[in-house]
């Protein structure tokens, strides 16, 4: 099993910001009671790289513009009817 990601670390509130930049609207993250900590979340990728050769290809605002092209694109994935 190997994990996949970039080897660099984003707080779930740097994901949401980026979102939000990338997005051009202006949306306020809500915060949950239970979710007031911010988690800094990394893919050790040493194993893939060592024994694959895997690198990363995709930065993750082109990822993340990937995403919201794909969902915006594909509105009966999320809404509700």
């Amino acid at each position: 099993m190997y994990n996949v990601g970039t080897g660099k670390g984003h707080t779930t509130n740097e994901i949401a910001e980026r979102i939000i930049q990338l997005a051009g609207r202006p949306l306020k993250p809500i915060h949950e009671p239970a979710n007031q900590r911010s988690y800094k979340l990394v893919c050790d990728i040493s194993h893939a790289r060592n024994v694959l050769g895997y690198e990363p290809r995709v930065k993750l605002d082109d990822g993340l513009v990937d995403e919201l092209q794909y969902y915006a694109s594909n509105p009966h994935l999320w809404r509700v009817p």
